[in-house]
């Protein structure tokens, strides 16, 4: 007799291939189905074309079909992501007197206002010195949100870099990532300064700065001295910063 699972299974192959799987955890997967010749429902594994796996050894407490779950808009998106960093960084204590500010600051005033003004700051006006250029711009933004900027400045930690949702990764050194992962977490709990360095497709590196409470991770090209730069938010995930 077919189980619940397997009878989801049925309807949604119906109309769709694609199901959301809910683990026992609460966590929800999104999962290719398909009936397979000997009669199982399975699904197929990221990067798998050809070959698949049975429904039920996902033990899965639930299967939904793709239109069951509504897609978040833009803005919940971005409130999401950086309330996840406000999170982290509230629990670690680290950037609390620079980012954190900023990012409470940024939720506070909300998407609309900062998309509105990511959009004046970028207004070119014609025939007048760069100063001043800075000083209209600054003028835009601050009658959308005096929030936004500092003295006469526009805030660019907030507009050029909090108008699109956060991209945060976990930190990765290699071979012994967890081993390092622990020894930052013992760092930044006993406030000690440290660095570590890894290799995975890049050389890595992290500091912590026990005086100033912050701390950085990298990924460079392996000996270029180039690549992609972040904060860490904890000791074990980091926020996106710049390329270089």
């Amino acid at each position: 007799m077919p189980t619940l699972i397997e009878e989801k299974a049925k309807a949604i192959l119906t109309k769709e291939r694609i199901a959301i799987g809910v683990l026992p955890t609460g966590e929800k997967q999104r999962l290719r189905i398909f009936h397979s010749a000997q009669g199982h429902y399975c699904y197929k594994p990221r990067g798998k074309r050809n070959s698949g796996y049975p429904l039920n050894q996902l033990n899965l407490i639930d299967l939904l079909p793709l239109t069951a779950i509504k897609r978040k808009t833009n803005e919940q998106i971005w409130r999401d992501s950086w309330m996840k960093v406000r999170d982290r960084l509230e629990k670690s204590g680290l950037w609390a007197e620079s980012v954190l500010i900023n990012v409470k600051t940024a939720l506070d005033v909300g998407y609309a206002k900062i998309q509105e003004a990511y959009r004046a700051s970028d207004v070119m006006v014609a025939g007048v010195t760069y100063q001043e250029q800075g000083r209209l711009r600054a003028e835009a933004v601050k009658k959308i949100d005096e929030r936004l900027v500092k003295d006469t400045n526009i805030n660019t930690s907030i507009l050029w870099y909090m108008h699109q949702p956060a991209r945060v990764k976990k930190m990765h050194f290699g071979v012994f990532n967890e081993s390092v992962l622990e020894h930052i977490a013992q760092c930044i709990s006993k406030k000690e300064t440290c660095h570590e360095h890894g290799q995975k497709g890049y050389d890595i590196s992290f500091e912590y700065n026990a005086e100033k409470n912050k701390a950085w991770y990298s990924e460079e090209y392996r000996g270029c001295g180039n690549g992609h730069y972040y904060l860490a938010l904890d000791a074990t995930h980091a926020l996106f910063n710049e390329d270089d």
